[in-house]
């Protein structure tokens, strides 16, 4: 047995544990051969760094030009099936990224030694090889067209076919596989070669100029072979040009063969995958006449079908369902245009397929109810059925008395999921919605009793925290059932269908009943609801279920909800105080939107009881809106919406709800989360917008302007972080807009003081953003770099970027931007001039034992810097922690005059493994720049 590879145990990599720079240089074939046995013996005794160790070598040497030999060598049946599966992945890998490395002549002979091997690995039958070897060569091709090798198809077409080679002559089919191979991987590698932009285009070319020839061979090989892998192999070949973009109407005189292979059963699953490809091209509405043609062969698929399903042959059933499907979705709006076409034969072929499709439907609809009662279809059944019914309530109503015993059986169930429960729900709604009241009424007291009652008992459960967790998911989960039920019932999505015939249209129901119905089991349900609230008026979870019952009730209900919408507000004013999530204000929103515009003063109340609520929970407590950003963002998009749609609502508030929206934008605008923040500036943009139109807002405006601009300017200036910027200049820019005048003067007050927000911006930088905040002109992104400019300046970063000026400093040669290191409490020295050598300039670390060393330093003599960038997650894991400190690779590089940069990293590479995992950047300034 050969000897296994030698590991070195200590970090042998340039970037200290970097699989991708190993060296490869010294390896023999011997070596390359010993490595690969061990990495993919089956009997292998490796570690896990070991093979990681044995896996970056074997990438590298895959693309090391030692690969352009050892891969011929390797290419040898007396190596073990893993050394000449590599040697042709080699190869390969060479020939796709580094062909350029090889002049003409090398090339020729490249190619044809890949013949050769090609032919002899195809004659032992090693197919994994072959393939590899087909892959090469096609991207020798590729590389090689047009300007190499003109009409190169057609040579190779000929060469494999009317090759003088002995195993070829006396076994041509395979021939035949090899050209078939080379075919299909043309088009398909066509989109992984390494070229120029230039070359891609003429390749492509080429290939669209050579497809009347592979059509030629391929129209040959259908009428001398019958051999299903060679067929199968065709089919793939066709497919993979249609996907390259062929024009379908080139392979229209396919059209008969491709269909009749359907009725071979050794070639029907490659012939149906080759005709998915076909109808999903591009090509249906540029080419509508040559797609037409295919419909009177889908038609013909019916009797296909019928004959599965009368065998019980599932996979072929499904096979062509599929394809009648994909045609279907891909085609639809050709089929309309057919079926409105002058023609007579166009309409009737369109019909016959509406009606295929609808048969098919009908199968499929018993099929997802049936599959109901299944667990493990369960999921993809509900699925299926809730965007079928939800869409089609009319056509689906008459399954409810086949789907309804079912779904009642499924929610009886206490083992299906809470999620396939409500699914069906959903489905069983959907179908009651287009009935009369009286049949939704009396299926509804079916569903909802045993719900009802269920609630009950979790709610008269007095065995204390035992299982109060579980106890309060089933009720949330029996919310959720009723929410969904409401919903459901209430919609109205496809009432406008018109093509309902008129028995149906007297079967269902008058659009007012639905609303009654609602309404009385909603009232019939408050007493419960009241008890739920009893308990859990507290709890963030259980009234988020119960506010989106009051939610969805008055979106599906709309005006309707009248008759009952005192004892909805009555729900809500008994929700706990500490509660103001999202449903509850959607409620409000949405009842807002609705009745706002009636006179009683309960709406304006409605308001003015959410303000008050959420002024109990703030309190003008900056912590407070930093522990509940979800609440906050909530309630800031809930202001816009109220503010933007109905401005008459906040005309109607105190002094005190203006004072209370001021307290709130000052406090939260300060806070950090980018999404709540956002919508504090959309709040606070439009909140200014708002106050023109009413005195009072406004008076207020001005007295709290000056704050609000310090504020803006502070968190601008470095108190929020920099990427948050660009959302916090929309309010200054909106002050601009609306105050212009006001605005100038309360950001000159603030940058009159020479240390506001920081001591970094020189004058110019103020005197830039006042001149941005006076113009009208001033467009938003144009507004934005300025803010952006200015909020730089006050973090200490300034650069004057380019100037079409020569005459002005266009800036710096180099900006570095270095965040270290792991070690927040390291002693360190400040940057300054090393006193040692007077011209290096950096921090210094004072750790024990390693003093002296750096993670940034510059030379500023000889313009050299190096610096340590912070270790990745796989670096720090396999670090040697017993190796010397990195901190000394800068101190060594920059404090040495007599190496330049490339010497110095050729010394690392030799001992970089007596460092601690590293990840070192050297930068030298060339003489001549």
């Amino acid at each position: 047995m050969a000897s296994q590879t030698t590991f070195n145990t200590s970090t042998n990599i340039m970037n200290g544990n970097d699989p991708k720079n190993v060296s490869v240089a010294n390896y023999s074939v011997e070596e390359i051969e010993r490595i690969i046995n061990d990495f993919y013996s089956p009997t292998s005794q490796l570690t896990v760094p070991q093979r990681q160790q044995l896996n970056s070598i074997l990438e590298c040497l895959q693309y090391s030009p030692l690969a352009w030999d050892f891969s011929w060598t390797l290419l040898n049946t007396n190596k073990s099936p893993s050394v000449q599966f590599f040697g042709a992945v080699a190869l390969c890998n060479k020939i796709s990224k580094h062909l350029s490395e090889l002049d003409d002549n090398e090339i020729q002979l490249l190619f044809q030694q890949l013949i050769q091997r090609l032919v002899f690995y195809m004659s032992i039958n090693s197919k994994q090889i072959s393939i590899k070897l087909v892959v090469a060569l096609g991207h020798l091709i590729l590389n090689m067209m047009p300007d190499k090798w003109k009409n190169g198809i057609t040579a190779i077409i000929t060469l494999f076919s009317q090759s003088q080679n002995e195993f070829l002559k006396e076994h041509p089919e395979k021939g035949h596989l090899i050209v078939l191979n080379i075919l299909t991987i043309l088009p398909e590698e066509f989109s992984r070669i390494v070229v120029s932009k230039a070359q891609r285009a003429s390749i492509r070319g080429e290939l669209e100029n050579q497809f009347p020839v592979v059509l030629n061979y391929i129209q040959f090989i259908i009428s001398a072979y019958n051999q299903p892998d060679i067929l199968a192999k065709m089919f793939s070949c066709l497919s993979k040009w249609l996907e390259f973009g062929i024009a379908i109407i080139r392979v229209e005189s396919l059209f008969d063969y491709l269909f009749n292979s359907l009725n071979n059963e050794n070639i029907f699953d490659d012939a149906s995958n080759c005709i998915i490809v076909l109808f999903t091209s591009p090509d249906v509405m540029r080419y509508p006449a040559i797609f037409s043609r295919l419909l009177p062969y889908v038609l013909q698929l019916e009797s296909i079908l019928d004959q599965s399903l009368m065998i019980g042959d599932k996979e072929k059933s499904e096979c062509i369902t599929k394809l009648i499907t994909q045609f279907g979705e891909n085609l639809a709006q050709l089929i309309i245009q057919m079926a409105i076409a002058p023609n007579q034969q166009s309409q009737t072929l369109s019909h016959r397929f509406c009606c295929l499709i609808m048969e098919t439907l009908q199968n499929c609809v018993h099929l997802c109810i049936n599959a109901l009662s299944n667990s493990e279809l369960i999921q993809s059944a509900s699925i299926a059925l809730k965007e079928l019914t939800m869409e089609n309530r009319m056509h689906m109503s008459k399954y409810l008395n086949d789907i309804f015993p079912i779904i009642k059986n499924v929610l009886e169930n206490g083992h299906v999921q809470p999620n396939d429960r409500i699914r069906c729900v959903a489905i069983i709604g959907y179908i009651l919605s287009a009935y009369p009241a009286k049949i939704v009424i009396d299926h509804l007291n079916i569903l909802l009793a045993p719900e009802v009652n269920k609630l009950l008992g979790y709610l008269s459960e007095t065995n204390g925290d035992q299982n109060a967790i579980l106890r309060k998911q089933n009720i949330c989960t029996t919310l959720s059932f009723i929410s969904v039920l409401i919903t459901a019932i209430g919609y109205c999505g496809d009432q406008s269908d018109g093509d309902e015939n008129e028995q149906q249209q007297k079967a269902t129901e008058n659009p007012s009943e639905i609303p009654e119905v609602l309404c009385c089991v909603l009232r019939d349900l408050t007493p419960i609801l009241h008890l739920v609230l009893k308990q859990y008026a507290d709890d963030s979870e259980v009234t988020e279920k119960l506010c989106e019952i009051l939610s969805r009730t008055v979106t599906t209900l709309r005006e309707s909800i009248n008759p009952i919408l005192n004892t909805l507000l009555e729900l809500l004013q008994n929700i706990g105080p500490n509660i103001l999530h999202a449903q509850f204000l959607n409620f409000v929103r949405n009842t807002l939107l609705l009745f706002s515009q009636d006179t009683d003063k309960q709406m304006f109340n409605l308001f003015l009881a959410v303000l008050q609520r959420f002024g109990c929970l703030f309190n003008g407590d900056i912590q407070w809106l930093k522990n509940h950003v979800d609440i906050v963002e909530d309630f800031a998009n809930f202001l816009i919406q109220i503010i933007k749609k109905l401005p008459a609502v906040v005309h109607h508030c105190p002094n005190e709800a203006f004072v209370l929206l001021f307290q709130f934008v000052k406090t939260g605008l300060q806070l950090h989360e980018q999404a709540t923040l956002r919508s504090i500036t959309m709040f606070t943009s439009n909140y200014i917008e708002y106050t023109k139109s009413n005195q009072r807002a406004a008076d207020l405006l001005k007295q709290n302007g000056l704050e609000i601009v310090q504020i803006l300017l502070k968190c601008i200036g470095g108190a929020s972080p920099r990427h948050l910027v660009d959302t916090l200049s929309l309010p200054l820019l909106t002050l601009t807009k609306f105050y212009i005048d006001s605005t100038v003067n309360w950001v000159q007050q603030c940058l009159n003081d020479p240390n506001f927000p920081t001591p970094s911006p020189k004058r110019h930088h103020r005197e830039a953003l006042i001149k941005a905040l006076s113009s009208e002109r001033t467009s938003r992104a144009n507004f934005k770099d300025h803010v952006n400019t200015f909020s730089s300046a006050c973090r200490g970063i300034e650069y004057s970027g380019t100037s079409s000026n020569d005459n002005i400093d266009i800036g710096y040669n180099l900006i570095l931007l270095s965040n270290r290191d792991e070690d927040f409490r390291r002693p360190a020295k400040q940057a300054d001039i090393w006193k040692d050598t007077k011209y290096a300039l950096g921090g210094q670390d004072q750790t024990l034992s390693r003093e002296g060393g750096t993670w940034l330093c510059l030379n500023t003599v000889q313009s050299k810097i190096g610096v340590l960038l912070n270790l990745t997650s796989h670096l720090f894991e396999g670090k040697n922690i017993n190796g010397q400190s990195r901190g000394f690779i800068v101190p060594n590089y920059v404090n040495n005059p007599e190496i330049n940069l490339d010497l110095y990293m050729d010394e690392l590479q030799k001992v970089k493994g007596n460092y601690t995992g590293f990840n070192f950047l050297g930068i030298e300034r060339q003489l001549e720049s």
